[in-house]
């Protein structure tokens, strides 16, 4: 659309079509680049919310956990496999991960977590507490 052949008037009235209130006070430039800004930020967002990519790191957690309960369940059956990785869970990564959070959130003070971010840190510190309790007690 061609914004400098518009008046001042047209312009306010396209602005109202999209949901942009224009000041005809201003000049024409900055009422034609309020408008430009308008429409960019209007049509990214709408790229954001209509692109549905897969994003891998909102799953590590469960391949982790997902091989780990195989390697378990391989030797014996499924149920006592998730008896066994609910425990190194609940006994190794809970605590560990509540740590590694105030650690990364509050004292180095970065951004909070999202949801997978926290499964993610607890796959990671249940299965490093698990590989060194093996290291160190055998």
């Amino acid at each position: 659309m061609n914004f400098s052949s518009m008046t001042k008037q047209q312009l306010k009235e396209y602005g109202e079509t999209i949901g942009i209130k224009l000041d005809l006070r201003k000049k024409k430039d900055v009422l034609i680049e309020e408008l430009m800004d308008a429409i960019s930020q209007e049509s990214s967002a709408t790229a954001n919310s209509n692109s549905t990519s897969f994003d891998v790191k909102q799953y590590i957690w469960l391949i982790i956990f997902g091989v780990v309960l195989l390697a378990i369940a391989s030797g014996t059956n499924l149920q006592y496999a998730v008896g066994v990785l609910s425990s190194m869970i609940i006994k190794d990564g809970l605590i560990l991960t509540l740590i590694v959070w105030a650690v990364m959130t509050k004292a180095m003070k970065r951004e909070s977590w999202e949801w997978y971010d926290w499964l993610n840190a607890l796959a990671y510190t249940t299965m490093a507490s698990r590989i060194l309790y093996v290291l160190l007690v055998g």
